[in-house]
């Protein structure tokens, strides 16, 4: 089950701190015992899961520590990127998901075994909500779209965040009140891949992608049978020629009705993409908003019995 928040804040950390963390990491760790996200009272700070470590950084730099007291996620970014570039075993596997600046200065880090230190950030900050819910709030995948490669690449200011959930009564109730990341609410909607415009960069049809195609090769600039990037004309918009507009004029025999073909294949003023587009928004607005309710728990039990 899955959704996505829209425009979810991506960041990445400066690689000039790294140096500095690393004369700062303990050479020694110690095991805490788990507590539960979602039982109790609300706590003030995440509680570690049993496979979990807090780590310890004491005498820290003021004038380091001070002006990041109130970007937790900063801190936390900062010392991944240190754990990244040491060679000990000891806490080379580990990423640090939460992290408690104390009123001495020290820092008190929450390092798990595992890679997805996005989504314990996300169940630590809303398990508070989630506790009321009948079912467990396991975060399964947290991924962006598109690609971090991508986003690094392009440097936009926000970016989608697709979050799955191993329920649907988790995935529905967090499309109904949003998911709070970094202090902040944000909305969120169901997450439907086939919905996704789907451009084929091999033949520039759409809806599939080249991974799956066995069209002829087709440029995306020219039309040309060969690939975009051993166009001659590349990038040349007096030589642009839309290959899918030019496959439809085939069909049509009313030379007033023909499309314009003076475009590259993914241009925005493309009358077939703009067509594709718009099938896209209306199946994402009048089609299924949240997940259908799942008759069985995974233990073959239907859930009415199961809760009494």
């Amino acid at each position: 089950m899955s959704i996505f928040g829209m425009a979810a804040k991506y960041s990445d950390s400066e690689p000039s701190w790294v140096q500095g963390w690393n004369g700062k990491l303990p050479s020694q760790f110690s095991s805490v015992l788990s507590n539960s996200l979602s039982t109790g009272s609300s706590p003030l700070t995440p509680f570690p899961a049993q496979e979990d470590l807090e780590v310890f950084l004491e005498h820290t730099d003021t004038d380091l520590i001070n002006p990041l007291r109130r970007h937790p996620y900063q801190i936390v970014n900062k010392a991944n990127q240190a754990v990244q570039s040491t060679r000990d075993a000891t806490i080379a596997h580990r990423r640090f998901a939460a992290v408690r600046v104390l009123a001495s200065g020290d820092l008190a880090l929450l390092a798990t075994a595992s890679r997805n230190a996005a989504g314990i950030r996300l169940k630590s900050e809303n398990a508070p909500i989630f506790k009321s819910l009948p079912a467990p709030m396991n975060i399964t995948h947290v991924g962006w779209l598109p690609h971090e490669r991508k986003i690094r690449e392009q440097g936009p200011e926000t970016s989608f965040l697709v979050v799955m959930f191993d329920d649907e009564r988790v995935a529905n109730f967090a499309i109904n009140r949003g998911l709070i990341t970094k202090g902040k609410q944000h909305a969120c909607q169901i997450y439907d891949k086939t919905v996704n415009l789907q451009q084929c960069f091999k033949c520039q049809m759409y809806k599939h992608i080249a991974k799956f195609c066995r069209r002829q090769l087709r440029c995306a600039y020219c039309a040309g049978e060969h690939g975009s990037g051993d166009c001659p004309v590349k990038n040349d918009r007096d030589h642009a020629k839309c290959v899918n507009c030019t496959e439809e004029n085939l069909h049509i025999k009313d030379p007033a009705k023909k499309l314009d073909t003076k475009h590259f294949a993914y241009a925005r003023d493309c009358l077939i993409r703009a067509h594709c587009l718009t099938q896209v928004h209306q199946h994402r607005t009048f089609g299924p908003q949240f997940h259908a309710p799942c008759g069985e728990t995974r233990n073959g039990l239907p859930r009415s019995s199961q809760s009494q």
